[in-house]
């Protein structure tokens, strides 16, 4: 017989952790009725009412059923192995960014072709800009380079404004009017993007129109800033 083990982490009233796996038949599959079971045993410890959901329970993994359980989970349908209590919550993962061109894929100064977050941050949606600055003005009409220019402000003021800067970037969505000249463009982006040590993953569509007949670019990101 297999069991599934699901371990559990939850903040005793006194604020300590208190560490426990649940293990239930893997037949059992409703996450509820396993939460259920380790809310029984938090009564029994004197911790009734301490919130036990998927935030503090995860399945773990899955092995052969053990003597010593075997009795508990044949009356109850489950049992608990009580872990060391621990004064803290286990260590969180550490945030990071990671920027990835595998073998196989071009390798490119300009851009990444895959770009991954891990652990607690802050991940930033930036709508799409266009070359329009802060008095409602159209930039640089005609003129794609100019228009490339104020979009790059746009978004680094929208970065500052979050507390990150263009090395947070993980994305850009490019839309540029057909026709236009993409090398003026790119060129333009470079003095925010050219230093950057690892540059966003980016994704590029050529369009019959954006939203206004004058603008001929817009950009939208996506940043992530790791905490602490």
């Amino acid at each position: 017989m297999k069991v599934a083990v699901w371990d559990t982490y939850v903040t005793k009233k006194e604020e300590n952790i208190m560490h426990f796996d649940i293990i239930v038949p893997v037949e059992t599959n409703d996450p509820e009725q396993i939460f259920n079971y380790g809310r029984e045993y938090l009564k029994r410890k004197g911790q009734e009412g301490q919130p036990l959901t998927s935030e503090e329970s995860q399945f773990c993994h899955i092995e052969p059923l053990k003597p010593e359980w075997e009795e508990d989970i044949r009356q109850k349908g489950y049992t608990i192995v009580e872990m060391e209590n621990c004064q803290t919550e286990p260590e969180a993962t550490p945030p990071s960014l990671q920027y990835i061109n595998p073998e196989g894929l071009f390798k490119s100064p300009a851009f990444s072709q895959i770009v991954t977050t891990e652990g607690k941050g802050k991940t930033i949606y930036i709508g799409g800009q266009n070359a329009v600055n802060a008095q409602s003005e159209i930039v640089g009409k005609g003129d794609i380079s100019e228009q490339t220019e104020q979009v790059m402000r746009n978004i680094g003021t929208a970065l500052a404004a979050c507390g990150a800067t263009f090395a947070n970037l993980v994305k850009l969505t490019i839309h540029i009017v057909q026709g236009e000249d993409v090398q003026k463009g790119f060129q333009a982006s470079q003095k925010y993007l050219g230093e950057l040590k690892n540059p966003p993953a980016i994704t590029g569509f050529f369009v019959s129109a954006l939203t206004h007949p004058d603008f001929l670019v817009e950009i939208d990101a996506i940043a992530f800033l790791p905490e602490g």
